[in-house]
């Protein structure tokens, strides 16, 4: 029998928490345009991993759904930009460095969005300014977050087969999540102080 307390018992925990936030996911994006405030509800989710699941993830879903569809408009652009782009500069020197640069850049500011959804209050350009202040202040950290993606896919599909589908989203997004909760924390402490 394993004992609550050992390392088995939490890995498994966080496992089907894993699972069940990326099932949540998928189903909370079934309808493309609620995909933002699913992504949203996930991160906060990831960041408070005590309180009780569903709860947590339909009442954040709720009070962010609206201001992630500003976000997920932004993501849209952004994909369209790094489409043209990549259209632009292939065949220049070093294309593929300069190319791969702005989609990290552009990848984990789209994520900086979503994660800061719930964090901060303000509203259009106030927030994607706040957002992007945070990125530069991560970026060092989370550089290389397309190619973790990348690699971490490659080999979950390797070595679990068809089992990758139920934590593969959720995973990600967990990854990044505590790449960033640092920085995060002490955003919102900072926020805590300017309103007391």
């Amino acid at each position: 029998m394993i004992a609550l307390s050992s390392k088995l018992y939490s890995f498994c925990e966080e496992l089907m928490r894993l699972i069940s936030l990326n099932i949540l996911l998928i189903v909370f994006s079934l309808p493309v345009v609620t995909a933002g405030g699913a992504i949203v509800a996930t991160m906060e989710a990831i960041r408070h991993p005590t309180t009780p699941l569903i709860r947590t993830y339909i009442t954040c879903f709720k009070a962010n759904f609206l201001k992630s569809l500003m976000v997920m408009g932004f993501s849209l652009c952004s994909y369209m930009f790094v489409k043209q782009l990549t259209l632009t500069i292939n065949g220049l020197p070093f294309s593929i460095i300069i190319n791969f640069l702005i989609m990290s850049l552009l990848l984990t500011y789209n994520l900086n969005c979503y994660l800061l959804a719930n964090v901060l209050k303000e509203q259009g350009i106030k927030f994607f300014r706040q957002a992007f202040y945070f990125t530069l202040g991560t970026f060092h950290k989370t550089f290389f977050f397309s190619l973790l993606g990348i690699g971490l896919t490659l080999l979950l599909s390797i070595v679990l087969g068809l089992f990758m589908f139920l934590v593969l989203f959720s995973s990600l997004i967990y990854l990044y999540v505590k790449l960033v909760t640092k920085e995060l924390n002490q955003i919102q402490n900072d926020l805590f102080e300017d309103r007391a």
